[in-house]
């Protein structure tokens, strides 16, 4: 099973040396790398690396074309896989369990029907709304779903009219497909986030106080499909950095 990383960042990764280290001894994954700078990447420029710079247009809010642009880019890779991570996600599962773990046709994306109540205030232009989903935005996507991502009916609407379409746009495809309840589509939090507390930022931003929380995601048998941790600031203490790695060995 081939598998593609694939990074949307400002300019690096908040913990380059630990996803160094998570690939280094796998060869059957590619990386590719969004850049919305200058490419500011040192270390996985040793690894089989791709870093595209200001390809597409980006910005918060507005990241599905960086994220369907990725999308394309691996289909044409010939990847099994997608893996959509941000620059501030590490892994919290090691490498063999996630290959392991995951299965071949099956993407891993969380959905939310509640977005259906919201559909005025997600949307600036009236649209279709009996398919509106919402979803995380951080997701795996399997290589059977790529063309419905990348060529259908709906594609330009939401582009032009859903106001946070990379939240909405998988899940919203899949539903017009009637795909969401299938076999196909595993209904799962693939990357911890905590939105619970606020620190300036949202979600919230890891520095130190980890322990707790990383004890809860790394129980393989209660969330088997949790890989990744979201926000790991750069200014990660030592403490922090090593419990991650300690779940990695």
């Amino acid at each position: 099973m081939k598998i593609v990383f694939a990074f949307l960042i400002k300019n690096k990764l908040s913990q380059e040396k630990l996803w160094y280290d998570y690939l280094k001894d796998n060869k059957d994954y590619e990386i590719l790398i969004h850049c919305a700078e200058s490419d500011g990447l040192t270390v996985l420029k040793t690894l089989n690396t791709t870093v595209y710079v200001n390809q597409v247009p980006s910005k918060w809010s507005r990241l599905l074309e960086v994220e369907l642009f990725l999308l394309q880019k691996s289909k044409e890779k010939l990847a099994d896989k997608v893996i959509l991570l941000s620059d501030t996600c590490v892994p919290i599962k090691p490498l063999k369990y996630l290959y392991d773990t995951i299965s071949l046709d099956k993407s891993y994306i969380k959905y939310m029907s509640m977005w259906k109540e919201w559909q005025g205030a997600l949307t600036r232009h009236p649209v279709r709304y009996d398919f509106l989903y919402g979803n995380h935005q951080w997701c795996i996507i399997d290589k059977r779903h790529f063309d419905i991502f990348l060529n259908n009916n709906f594609r330009s609407e939401f582009e032009k009219h859903v106001q946070f379409p990379e939240e909405s746009y998988f899940s919203s495809m899949l539903s017009e497909k009637k795909l969401l309840n299938s076999d196909n589509v595993v209904d799962t939090i693939t990357t911890y986030v905590d939105w619970g507390r606020n620190d300036g930022s949202s979600p919230y931003t890891f520095e130190t106080d980890v322990e707790e929380n990383l004890k809860m995601v790394s129980d393989t048998k209660n969330v088997p499909d949790l890989f990744f941790f979201r926000k790991v600031s750069r200014k990660a203490q030592p403490k922090l950095l090593n419990s991650i790695i300690s779940l990695l060995q």
